[in-house]
């Protein structure tokens, strides 16, 4: 069997497509105060996210959605641990840790 795929073109047939989301590269750090207490990542438009658990975390960072918790999650991340999601706002996407304090930094494009 073998995949065959239509061309893609843009607008009135151009081969070119621009690719929706940011052109400008984003980041930044958060921390989570206390287990539980899930944190939202900023309103940042983009293309994709990677979350890295920061070098001195000592426990668990969870990301998900809204619902985020240590029973909850997409991804678990150890410490330097990275995830890279496509997303079109960095804001669909929280945070939580399984010890007070600790976080991620961020990559937005």
């Amino acid at each position: 069997m073998t995949d065959s795929y239509e061309p893609l073109h843009g607008a009135n047939g151009a081969s070119d497509v621009n690719v929706k989301g940011s052109s400008a590269i984003k980041d930044g750090v958060l921390s989570v105060t206390a287990p539980g207490a899930r944190v939202q990542l900023p309103n940042i438009t983009c293309r994709e996210i990677t979350i890295i658990a920061r070098k001195n975390n000592t426990g668990t960072i969870y990301v998900g959605s809204e619902t985020v918790s240590a029973s909850s999650f997409a991804a678990e991340l150890d410490k330097k641990d990275a995830i890279t999601l496509p997303v079109s706002n960095a804001s669909m996407l929280w945070i939580d840790a399984s010890v007070a304090g600790e976080g991620i930094s961020y990559v937005a494009l």
